[in-house]
């Protein structure tokens, strides 16, 4: 029961408070962590709200994962990584993500109009020009003459 209430508090909690910090509407970190712990609280005790989020909050998991994957390349295009472990591990969860999205949403892939296996060598050429694309920004590594 507890889990039920917590998990949308601290969902509410984050998205207002992150909005707020975004928005910039206050510039007291006070005031925003009142507002977002206000709402939040009446976010958490509104049975509506409360299933909405349970219904909802597997998806919005998945989107901010693939929100976070997607600016963690970005990152690593523009400036270039150093930790080349990282950026194979990234890309290794891009690859454990984009098969999970194939077993458990099917019916999804039923609606693109590529096959799923089609969708799958898509993804993994994208994630391999990543790698290339973040390599070649990084430079170095070229012919040396002595």
């Amino acid at each position: 029961m507890a889990f039920e209430i917590l998990v949308p508090f601290l969902f509410v909690l984050a998205v207002v408070y992150g909005a707020l910090e975004v928005g910039s509407v206050f510039k007291n970190k006070g005031v925003k962590m009142i507002i977002s712990v206000a709402v939040a609280y009446f976010a958490a005790t509104n049975e509506q709200v409360t299933s909405f989020l349970s219904q909802v909050l597997p998806y919005t998991i998945i989107l901010f994962i693939v929100i976070f994957i997607i600016g963690f390349i970005f990152k690593i295009v523009k400036k270039g990584s150093k930790d080349w472990g990282l950026t194979v591990a990234i890309i290794g969860l891009i690859l454990i993500l984009v098969v999970r999205l194939q077993s458990e949403y099917y019916d999804f892939l039923k609606a693109l109009p590529i096959s799923s296996d089609n969708f799958i060598v898509i993804v993994l050429i994208i994630a391999f020009l990543s790698l290339l694309y973040a390599a070649y920004r990084r430079g170095g590594g070229g012919p040396t003459t002595n």
